[in-house]
């Protein structure tokens, strides 16, 4: 009861289950029957520990080392806040590097290890946070762009 699951394609909180079904509320608010008959794997998000896992895109202008370290200064601010400390784990966070070299951007990925049912609290607070964060320190964060090269017909 409150673990927070998938069950095929539906994930949300256990409100109830018995011998037949278990009940399932989304983050829309809707609920779900689905008969124990019906389920053949069951994921749990909220056991033990989890992960905000958070992909932050920077321009390929972008001296990619300072990013890094802005990045991993914002990480460690929110680990450090009082008001958000005790949702992590003892781990903190990490700042895992270069993700991808994408179309847009470079992909920083940063792993906030956090208590269960935190993740989702954690990783929008994070997103907020980076946003502001690299707004004040003038690091571009892209948009899908592109180019567009006009030949002149030959004569």
């Amino acid at each position: 009861m409150g673990d927070v699951i998938t069950v095929g394609q539906l994930s949300g909180s256990v409100e109830r289950f018995n011998l037949r079904i278990t009940v399932l509320r989304d983050i829309d608010g809707k609920v779900h029957f689905i008969p124990n008959s019906q389920i053949t794997q069951v994921t749990v998000m909220s056991r033990d520990w989890a992960h905000a896992l958070v992909d932050v895109s920077v321009a390929y202008g972008t001296d990619i080392d300072r990013a890094i370290a802005v990045i991993t200064d914002e990480a460690q601010r929110l680990y450090d806040d009082p008001e958000w400390h005790d949702r992590f784990t003892s781990e903190g966070v990490q700042v895992l590097g270069v993700q991808q070299l994408a179309d847009s951007g470079i992909v920083i990925r940063v792993l906030l290890n956090t208590k269960p049912k935190e993740q989702w609290a954690i990783g929008r607070e994070f997103r907020r946070r980076i946003k502001v964060r690299l707004d004040r320190e003038n690091i571009e964060i892209p948009f899908p762009q592109t180019k567009v090269w006009l030949e002149k017909p030959p004569a």
